[in-house]
């Protein structure tokens, strides 16, 4: 509901996350701990009578100032249109916007890794980060637009769009070994056929090097008359 209402109201926009600053976000938190220690302070040795009188008008300063604190260091938006990046906000300077064409990017880095979800065990996700002139570089996070849930296959049908499109030219960086047997069998046991095509395209791992290096035992495959592999896993997809 919250993300609905803070979302785009541009029909273009792909991708869409609120960008937080953890240096603004840890000065919230100290101010809002030097808060909660006058009070107390101010509750043990004040007559309870008189403490509400006392405390409230720091307390309203302070609570401001942590509110001030927080808002200065969003930067409040970016948002992901087909052909380009844009990042906005508002600092101790004021409102601030910066616009990466993608036609500038110099090299995308594609990874997949593996954390523990709650309750669900081992899941796999994928990274992708674009890496633009003078050092700015933006990962892509797990947020579509706010009409779409954050699920990994939403993020996938988003992100290939613009990998496919947009920064198809762009150079790829991966580690020397690629991505891990793991990560790769993990991620195809959670997605459907075209949307694990679609991550194999975004790592660059061509049907035969997935058959030949990741594959599972029991897969097999083959090449139909369009040219496409298709896999034949009788465990199928977890979802």
């Amino acid at each position: 509901m919250a993300r609905s209402a803070m979302g785009p109201r541009e029909p273009a926009v792909i991708l869409w996350w609120p960008e937080t600053e953890q240096a603004g976000m840890g000065l919230a938190f100290l101010a809002g701990c030097l808060t909660a220690v006058i009070l107390g302070a101010l509750m043990l040795f004040r007559e309870p009578a008189r403490w509400w009188r006392l405390v409230r008008w720091p307390w309203l300063v302070l609570g401001l100032i942590s509110l001030g604190v927080t808002g200065l260091s969003l930067r409040s938006e970016v948002l992901i249109f087909p052909d380009r990046l844009v990042a906005s906000g508002l600092d101790r300077q004021g409102y601030w916007e910066e616009l990466y064409p993608f036609r500038t990017a110099e090299r995308v880095e594609v990874g997949c890794r593996l954390a523990s979800g709650r309750g669900k065990g081992t899941q796999a996700s994928l990274t992708y980060r674009v890496h633009f002139p003078y050092g700015d570089s933006f990962e892509f996070r797990r947020a579509t637009t706010a009409e779409e849930p954050r699920t990994l296959t939403n993020w996938i049908k988003a992100v290939s769009r613009i990998d496919r499109g947009a920064l198809r030219n762009a150079s790829r960086v991966s580690s020397y070994e690629g991505p891990s047997v793991d990560c790769i069998r993990t991620l195809r046991r959670q997605l459907d056929e075209p949307k694990f095509r679609a991550a194999l395209s975004m790592l660059g791992i061509s049907d035969e090097a997935f058959m030949r290096k990741y594959a599972e035992p029991h897969e097999t495959w083959r090449r139909p008359a369009s040219g496409n592999v298709t896999w034949d896993n009788p465990d199928g997809p977890a979802g």
